[in-house]
C-alpha cells in the first residue's frame, strides 16, 4: 500500500507528488541509526482523498505552534483545509 501527497494548480496540473513509499530497513541492521529510520504509519488513520484550495505549513503542529500561528491567521481558515507540520517532537498521532 502506498500513501500519496499530490499537489495540483487549479488546472489539474501537477506541481508536486510525493514517492508514495519509505525504504524498508531490516529492524537488525546495526548500521543504520535508529533516529535515521522513517516509519510512515499510523494505525487507524483511514485511507481516502482530500481535496483543498488551502495549504498551511505549522512548523510541528504543537500547541505552541498553533498559538503562534493564530497570531498570523483567523483559525477558522482552517476549516477545509490542509495542515502540514513536520515529523518529530510530539507523538505523530496528537499531530492528526
Amino acid at each position: 500500500m502506498t500513501h500519496r501527497v499530490s499537489l495540483v494548480d487549479s488546472n489539474n496540473n501537477l506541481l508536486f507528488e510525493s514517492n508514495g513509499s519509505e525504504p524498508i530497513f531490516p529492524e537488525d541492521d546495526q548500521t543504520l541509526p535508529f533516529d535515521k529510520m522513517v516509519r510512515p504509519f499510523l494505525a487507524y488513520t483511514p485511507n481516502g482523498t482530500v481535496q483543498s484550495r488551502k495549504l498551511f505549513y505549522v512548523n510541528y503542529c504543537t500547541l505552541e505552534d498553533f498559538q503562534h500561528f493564530e497570531t498570523i491567521i483567523d483559525k477558522n481558515e482552517l476549516n477545509e483545509s490542509i495542515v502540514l507540520c513536520r515529523y518529530g517532537k510530539i507523538f505523530r498521532g496528537n499531530k492528526v
